[in-house]
């Protein structure tokens, strides 16, 4: 497995360093040899939709042949690295924590991302920050935030929708299936 944990800006939207917003910070290789393959069918070729950092461990269990616990959240793309016709994500999600910026309230200091071919959305937990809709179609390289339009209200309320059905779902439940050994 070879990847890396996120991308440079190098002057995109002029930015430099690490960034975690656009997609010139978030897009990372992601080079996975499943070294099962005797015939190695799968050398070279490119997987259409999306994967995320965290698909990776559950991707290495099962290629390793063990069990993925419950409490490791991601998709193995075992099946789709050996070949099956599954479809791969449609969409990620991301969040990041900046909370080493002096002088604001940390518990503000996050921001989350849904990102599918057409649309990004970008929420921020400090409620004087608005939102960001960038249209991925009309605009691939992120420079027109359309969240303010009003023709864009029906896209942003599915994406805020989406990411809060996310969020929902991958909280740590890992202490309520304990508790609910002893029901």
């Amino acid at each position: 497995v070879f990847s890396s944990d996120h991308g440079e800006y190098l002057g995109d939207h002029y930015l430099t360093g690490k960034g975690h917003i656009y997609d010139s910070g978030m897009r990372v290789p992601l080079i996975v040899r499943d070294p099962s393959s005797a015939a190695d069918t799968t050398r070279g070729k490119t997987l259409d939709g999306f994967a995320e950092s965290i698909d990776i461990a559950p991707t290495i269990l099962e290629l390793m042949g063990l069990e993925v616990p419950d409490r490791v959240q991601g998709t193995s793309l075992a099946g789709r690295i050996r070949g099956s016709s599954e479809v791969g994500k449609i969409e990620i999600h991301y969040e990041k924590d900046f909370r080493h910026i002096p002088g604001m309230d940390r518990d503000e200091c996050l921001l989350w991302v849904v990102r599918d071919d057409s649309h990004k959305y970008v929420q921020f937990a400090n409620p004087s920050v608005p939102p960001l809709l960038f249209d991925l179609v009309e605009d691939p390289v992120e420079s027109n935030n359309i969240a303010g339009r009003p023709e864009s209200t029906p896209i942003l309320l599915d994406y805020c929708q989406r990411l809060l059905q996310c969020r929902m779902k991958n909280e740590d439940q890992r202490m309520e299936h304990w508790a609910s050994q002893f029901k």
